[in-house]
């Protein structure tokens, strides 16, 4: 409908436009976000990661018990005619680590170190997460109060004033300027709820992607 339109062409809306609030509070945004954003879903990754290493580098300091087993039919020609042997074969190979190895105790604090770090990044980028969240949501707040404001008290009261004003002009109570004056009021009064309406759906986009366009270490 709008491909090819001119820019300035005006668009004639149906039905007015109307806060529809978002009803969530800030404990149900939080938890979910804190569950489904990206950036902590990455974060928990790598903390787990970090504890599967930690766990693999403390088992560097356990034996390495390693099993082995082949089975081969071999065809022999002998005397007595050609025959059929089975033929199998193990192996069993136990490996001691080296007592007090600094190899396996590099690993195993290097690993603890990685899991620690990890682990404080995660909760940081939670907290982070969480403090966008609650900024975004009193914004948008702010901004519905701000479009409810309008659609209750300002709006009317601005179409009470241009009906009134109608009126007063048919009967020649008013002039021409006046009546262009109110209806200026008017105007300007939708305008301006259009704008807290858009503040309103802007904010509840921030809110949906707060903590994620910031950029994090």
């Amino acid at each position: 409908v709008l491909l090819g339109r001119p820019g300035e062409t005006a668009i004639d809306l149906k039905t007015p436009m109307r806060l529809t609030p978002d009803l969530r509070s800030l404990e149900q945004i939080r938890e979910a976000a804190l569950r489904d954003r990206p950036s902590l879903l990455i974060a928990e990754t790598e903390m787990k990661k970090s504890e599967d290493a930690r766990r693999l580098a403390r088992r560097s300091y356990l034996p390495d018990l390693e099993l082995t087993g082949s089975y081969q039919r071999i065809r022999s020609d002998g005397l007595e005619g050609a025959g059929i042997e089975n033929d199998w074969a193990g192996e069993v190979a136990l490996t001691f680590p080296f007592p007090g190895a600094k190899r396996q105790r590099g690993l195993v604090k290097e690993a603890e170190a990685e899991r620690r770090r990890s682990s404080i990044a995660r909760e940081a980028a939670a907290r982070e997460t969480s403090a966008a969240i609650e900024r975004a949501w009193r914004s948008l707040r702010a901004a519905e109060t701000q479009a409810r404001r309008f659609e209750q008290s300002l709006l009317p009261d601005a179409e009470d004033a241009l009906h009134s004003g109608i009126d007063s002009y048919q009967y020649g109570q008013i002039d021409s300027l006046s009546m262009l004056d109110i209806y200026r009021t008017y105007k300007e009064t939708q305008i301006a709820h259009t704008r807290s309406l858009l503040a309103a759906l802007l904010a509840r986009a921030e809110l949906e992607v707060a903590g994620e366009e910031e950029d994090k270490p």
